[in-house]
């Protein structure tokens, strides 16, 4: 399985089980529909902000904006040289990187179908 796919079932595995766990502490003895779909949506908006939310953190990464700071504290830590300063120790790291940005898309995933829920919800009361 490539990293793509690993990472995809992943971010969908998390998703999944933050919305499980969502369920679990605030589910309703007795709902009708209108009040099980409202809940439903609740289940899918909260594991989709924050996925989302990691998902802009780690698209954010991959464009290498954490790079300074983390050659600045190895440097200071080891206190040795990497070798060509901060312009080659960013294209060694560039080689390095791995593009993880589906869990923005699986977090997007999320929201959208909570929003539709959400309007589902709002037809049916």
């Amino acid at each position: 399985m490539s990293n793509t796919k690993k990472g995809l079932v992943m971010s969908i595995s998390v998703g999944a089980a933050m919305g499980i766990a969502n369920a679990m502490g605030n589910f309703p003895a007795n709902m009708g529909f209108s009040q099980f779909i409202g809940w439903l949506s609740d289940c899918f908006a909260v594991p989709g902000m924050l996925l989302t939310g990691a998902g802009v953190l780690i698209l954010i990464a991959e464009g290498g904006f954490f790079d300074i700071f983390s050659y600045s504290i190895k440097k200071l830590v080891s206190g040795r040289d990497f070798g060509g300063g901060y312009g080659e120790y960013k294209c060694r790291r560039e080689k390095k990187r791995l593009a993880y940005s589906q869990t923005l898309f699986v977090g997007l995933g999320f929201l959208f179908a909570s929003v539709i829920l959400c309007f589902v919800y709002e037809m049916a009361v």
